[in-house]
């Protein structure tokens, strides 16, 4: 099974994690076809960490209120 990383935000709001960004952290976007695929559950989890750690906000601090979880593809 594949997996893909969820940006969640705000009560029901979430898009998926498309790239990795030198400026953000992470680049997300609503189409689960583009997003980036991890071909097991732990390089999703690792990737979800990650992501976490390093998603910046638009004020280039770390981003608050978002959470980041592998979910099946």
């Amino acid at each position: 099974m594949a997996y893909v990383i969820k940006r969640s935000y705000g009560k029901s709001n979430f898009d998926y994690l498309h790239a990795w960004c030198e400026e953000w952290g992470t680049s997300c976007m609503l189409s689960i076809k583009k997003a980036l695929v991890f071909e097991t559950k732990p390089e999703a989890d690792a990737a979800a960490d990650k992501a976490q750690r390093e998603c910046k906000g638009a004020d280039g601090l770390p981003a608050k209120g978002v959470t980041f979880s592998a979910v099946p593809a």
